[in-house]
């Protein structure tokens, strides 16, 4: 069984000197720059696997007190979506990092989620994530991989993670 080599969580990763702490984790940007810090430790040229799992978009949709949202957060609705904007800064400085080290061009990145979102959603008779309800079905899944596919290649074909990680 293959197993991490290096396994670390929010009370390694955080520094509440520089970021905002919740109590669902810490500032996802904290988890990225302690990515590029351990990219920065690896011998030019490694190959490197990675899994960040981002919180900020899992309830209560917090995000830190120095990013304006885009939305009034009047609604659940609205938070959550304040949160995926706010994963959207996450996501460039995590693309960004790997930019500024001459990663960018030859590195597989792969954005997914772990479900939809039922947040807005009619109330059902079991909450959306235990049943094949439209909004817990679709799950973003972007990859980025330079010279896979055309630049900008898009599909609307369905996908699964099922096979993801032997996929990769």
């Amino acid at each position: 069984a293959r197993q991490w080599d290096v396994m670390e969580d929010a009370r390694v990763m955080s520094d509440p000197l520089v970021y905002e702490e919740n109590t669902w984790g810490i500032d996802d940007r904290a988890t990225v720059d302690h990515l590029l810090a351990w990219i920065d430790t690896l011998p030019p040229g490694d190959r490197f696997g990675s899994l960040l799992i981002p919180i900020t978009a899992h309830w209560p949709y917090w995000i830190p007190s120095d990013v304006d949202p885009p939305l009034p957060p009047i609604s659940s609705k609205n938070e959550f979506l304040n949160a995926v904007s706010f994963l959207d800064i996450v996501f460039e400085r995590m693309m960004t990092g790997l930019e500024e080290r001459g990663l960018a061009d030859n590195t597989a990145v792969i954005y997914l989620a772990d479900h939809g979102e039922t947040v807005g959603e009619s109330p059902r008779a079991s909450a959306g994530r235990r049943l094949a309800y439209q909004p817990s079905l679709h799950v973003p899944l972007v990859i980025l991989a330079p010279g896979m596919w055309p630049q900008g290649s898009k599909s609307d074909r369905l996908s699964s993670h099922v096979d993801l990680l032997p996929t990769v």
